[in-house]
């Protein structure tokens, strides 16, 4: 067991694309466990749709946070990536909508569709999430001679 233990531990910390893929799938979980926690605590008082667009909005701040600092590793964040992010986010909803739709009209069904969904967005936003946050390479300017 501490084999296996050290093994998942050294994927994790790992610079490389599996310690990211690690840590986007942890963040991304501790994510969705946070914003279902506001949605219930929420829903108690307020409406489900506000609920839900409060849960929803904060869970794509802290992914705005997670993803460069802790994913990818960034020194520092960059409010113009994760302004960017918000908008990935906003067409990510919509997207995952019509993608619920389309598989359901498939005659998936509607409890299982929103797995599969799941299955095309969460790789398609790793690869974006990846890209944005890149950090790059500060290389010095020659000096002409």
């Amino acid at each position: 067991m501490s084999k296996a233990f050290a093994m998942l531990k050294e994927h994790f910390t790992s610079d490389g694309l599996m310690g990211q893929v690690w840590r986007f799938l942890s963040s991304g979980s501790l994510n969705v466990v946070i914003s279902l926690a506001i949605y219930e605590i929420m829903v108690l008082k307020f409406s489900p749709t506000v609920s839900y667009v409060t849960a929803w909005v904060i869970g794509v701040f802290t992914v705005s946070v997670l993803y460069p600092l802790f994913v990818f590793k960034n020194r520092r964040l960059h409010i113009d990536k994760s302004l960017f992010n918000v908008i990935y986010y906003v067409v990510y909803a919509v997207v995952s909508v019509y993608l619920l739709n389309l598989v359901i009209s498939w005659g998936v069904h509607k409890g299982l569709a929103p797995i599969l969904v799941l299955c095309i967005v969460t790789p398609a936003t790793f690869c974006f999430s990846k890209f944005l946050y890149r950090e790059r390479i500060e290389r010095p300017h020659g000096d002409g001679s």
